[in-house]
């Protein structure tokens, strides 16, 4: 497992075009050409998940089932840690979906049942060691209804190694930081909350 440092950064829909104008003066690198996200998401009956990231309660996790629609017909179960030496992400490709019929045994959080489900568009970009995606037209929905809300703001992300230099980071990327957490806001969104 590496852990690494992600940073997400507070860019208006609105100025957009000014953020990905200021990517191309960096010299950055699109990495792969725009794909679709779609990601099913897991919690617990009293959704301690949601709880505890929104707590910020370590260590913690997430867990979710990720596929491209339009892309390849491909199932990830993935689940995001947050502990005390950093974050990481487990994925590994599913051949069997029964998953979103029986839920997930999880050690710590016990049987978890979709909850919701988050579409978004990502872009995907390097500089150096620094990982960019950018995730726009994100929507969340209340898993098995067909109700849609949408998300108002666009995600810029940025995912480093643990150890990278951040002075670099913030020199290359000054632009304000937010907690943001697509999950959370699905949750949020869902239940209104």
């Amino acid at each position: 497992m590496s852990f690494r440092n992600e940073d997400k950064l507070f860019i208006h829909s609105n100025k957009m075009g000014i953020f990905k104008k200021y990517l191309q003066s960096k010299d950055v690198k699109e990495t792969y050409k725009p794909r679709n996200i779609r990601s099913t998401y897991f919690d617990n009956a009293n959704y301690e998940m949601y709880h505890n990231s929104i707590e910020g309660v370590v260590p913690r996790k997430k867990i979710r089932i990720r596929e491209y629609p339009g892309f390849n017909n491909k199932f990830f179960l993935e689940k995001k840690i947050s502990s005390v030496e950093g974050r990481f992400k487990t994925s590994s490709e599913l051949k069997n979906l029964n998953f979103f019929q029986r839920g997930i045994k999880d050690k710590n959080y016990g049987l978890c049942s979709p909850i919701s489900i988050v579409n978004y568009k990502r872009s995907y970009f390097s500089l150096d060691k620094i990982r960019i995606t950018i995730d726009e037209n994100i929507t969340y929905q209340k898993f098995n209804l067909k109700r849609i809300f949408t998300e108002s703001l666009v995600v810029v992300e940025l995912k480093y190694p643990y150890k990278f230099h951040n002075d670099l980071v913030e020199f290359n990327f000054p632009f304000e930081k937010i907690r943001f957490s697509k999950y959370c806001n699905s949750i949020e969104k869902i239940y209104n909350i």
